[in-house]
């Protein structure tokens, strides 16, 4: 039973006991209801029968809930919550009618992207986001499923961890079952024992060997292979769906079982997770970071079908210390909530090793240089408490970013400042020459050419991880997103999109009039490509052979601008496929 009928009102953040406010507002949840965008805290309540049948428990079961909250039922107070993407999921006793008051409270520090300025007000209102409901259970029911896969050199496994909720004394079987998704493969089942008392919650822990494995892989590299695992005990069961997969770090590169993948791709802001899967892939992304919060669960769903990784940052930013206390008690829940996506490829203990939260403002660059150098040899050294708060996870966990491409999202202040841009170039002296774009002055197409040489500058230096500009708009449509926050596509867009074609050919400098400027083709794919490169430079042609072995790069010439041409076109014949990349000439 779906509740949704609520009403809410402003309360004291820091008060004890369930909150008395004067007035109540209807208001439309699950959702985020804007007239609260300001509030520190806010009570919401509801009221609804009792769906049980006879011999039926009830489960009170809210996700999406920002941040910290405090639940009461008819009076008394029946859970507590810190971590809005772990769901709440309580048995309760019920009377014939009921009232459910939730309280939520924004987090005291480091509430991640909701808490700093970077989106709108109204996307971080304390609330219950995602879904709330009241589902009706067997006396022992299915309280958890979580599962984690591993693969190993001769060994594939899936180890399942069920937690049972017993209304009864049981002592019965519990059945666990592996199906391959959408594929011809061998499923397991198994059985165990559950034995306890009425009232406890007890655990019970298989292993499934995986026989003859097929793996999740990302696209590009091969098919998107998973399996669900459910398990039943009596008459309630659950499932849940993973993939086998193996993530290494290599210095920027990701190794997804054991081949390199080049992470084409866009750091993401809350919005519409499907929609915005589907645009990445459009764009020619293999990877989305998902920039200091949790997505909603649809996100890693998509992800998991289309083939694109995930890049995790805990949802922690902000002013302030690292509150490492705090980072553990998110890495454990995070691993519990998301651990299982093969998707998921890398997880980051902060989303900014400095803060440029509150505005740039006078000296920002002079901070960043000073934490820069204090702190650089740490930040693939993540503090090892938060390694180990997330157990048996299958990715890599690493420091902030900072040291790789993705960087370039968060310091596009630093290229409309002279001495931003020679900090810039200090660190990454690849991208010498194509900055210029990025000033506050320049026109969008001129943006665009920038962006878009950023891109293949560093991709063309073998760059592994660019997840290096903002996927969509959060507050207005002059951000940095490649796509308006209605997802109109900005000019940035198809610029990418081209610089990320996994087999295409780059330019290597921007073109001027009268000068010559080489051709390189990147290949990201697993296989040799072979073809023909042709150019078009005003009214002049050329074309060439083109030969690239997997994952590589090759120089292939030099095209000839004539004074008086506007634009450059490549095209890239491969075989019944042609690739074109344009440059507007400077």
């Amino acid at each position: 039973m779906r509740l949704d009928d609520w009403e809410g009102a402003p309360v004291a953040a820091a008060a004890d006991g369930p909150p008395s406010p004067s007035a109540w507002t209807p208001v439309d949840l699950p959702g985020r209801p804007a007239q609260f965008a300001d509030e520190d805290a806010v009570a919401y309540r509801t009221t609804f029968a009792d769906p049980r049948a006879a011999g039926e428990r009830a489960v009170l079961e809210l996700q999406g809930v920002y941040a910290n909250a405090d639940l009461w039922l008819n009076g008394e107070h029946v859970g507590e919550h810190r971590a809005y993407f772990a769901p709440v999921r309580v048995a309760v006793d019920l009377e014939g009618e009921n009232e459910l008051l939730v309280v939520c409270r924004r987090p005291a520090r480091f509430g991640g992207i909701y808490e700093t300025p970077t989106v709108p007000p109204e996307l971080g209102v304390p609330g219950i986001w995602w879904d709330a409901r009241v589902e009706t259970v067997p006396e022992v029911f299915v309280a958890d499923l979580s599962v984690r896969p591993r693969l190993d050199d001769d060994d594939a496994r899936i180890d399942a961890s069920l937690t049972v909720d017993t209304g009864r004394d049981v002592a019965e079987r519990v059945r666990f079952s592996l199906r391959p998704e959408g594929f011809r493969g061998g499923g397991v089942m198994e059985q165990a024992r559950v034995e306890a008392s009425a009232g406890e919650r007890t655990t019970v822990e298989r292993s499934l060997e995986v026989r003859d494995p097929k793996l999740w892989w990302p696209r590009e590299h091969g098919p998107q292979h998973r399996y669900t695992v459910r398990a039943k005990v009596g008459d309630h069961d659950a499932t849940v769906t993973t993939g086998l997969r193996r993530v290494e770090r290599d210095g920027e590169t990701l190794l997804v079982n054991g081949t390199p993948v080049s992470a084409r791709g866009f750091a993401r802001l809350p919005g519409d997770p499907a929609d915005e899967v589907a645009r990445a892939v459009e764009a020619n992304a293999t990877l989305l970071r998902t920039r200091a919060h949790v997505a909603h669960p649809s996100l890693y769903e998509a992800c998991d079908e289309a083939g694109v990784l995930v890049w995790q940052d805990l949802p922690l930013s902000g002013p302030g210390g690292y509150d490492a206390d705090r980072a553990e008690t998110l890495a454990s829940a995070l691993s519990g909530a998301v651990g299982h996506h093969p998707s998921l490829a890398c997880a980051t203990v902060h989303d900014d090793p400095v803060d440029l939260t509150r505005g740039l403002g006078d000296g920002w660059l002079d901070r960043l240089r000073f934490r820069w150098r204090a702190r650089s040899p740490g930040y693939d050294r993540p503090p090892q408490a938060v390694v180990d708060a997330m157990p048996g996870v299958a990715f890599p966990v690493v420091g902030q970013p900072g040291t790789g491409a993705d960087a370039l999202a968060l310091y596009e202040g630093a290229f409309a400042a002279p001495d931003g841009v020679e900090w810039l170039l200090g660190w990454r002296p690849e991208l010498g020459g194509v900055v210029a774009g990025f000033s506050a002055d320049a026109a969008p197409d001129e943006r665009a050419q920038a962006r878009k040489r950023v891109a293949e500058r560093l991709r063309r230096h073998g760059s592994g991880l660019l997840a290096t500009f903002a996927l969509r708009d959060a507050t207005d449509d002059d951000g940095p997103g490649v796509l308006a926050r209605d997802g109109r596509e900005k000019a940035d867009y198809a610029a990418v999109a081209d610089a990320f074609e996994p087999v295409q050919a780059l330019l290597d400098d921007a073109p001027t009039a009268g000068g010559d400027v080489g051709v390189t083709v990147a290949n990201d794919s697993s296989d040799a490509v072979a073809g023909t490169l042709s150019w078009m430079a005003g009214e002049d042609d050329g074309s060439a052979s083109v030969e690239v072995a997997p994952r590589d790069r090759a120089a292939t010439g030099s095209v000839s601008v004539p004074v008086g041409a506007e634009t450059v076109t490549l095209e890239l014949d491969l075989g019944g496929t042609t690739v074109t990349n344009e440059y507007r000439v400077g």
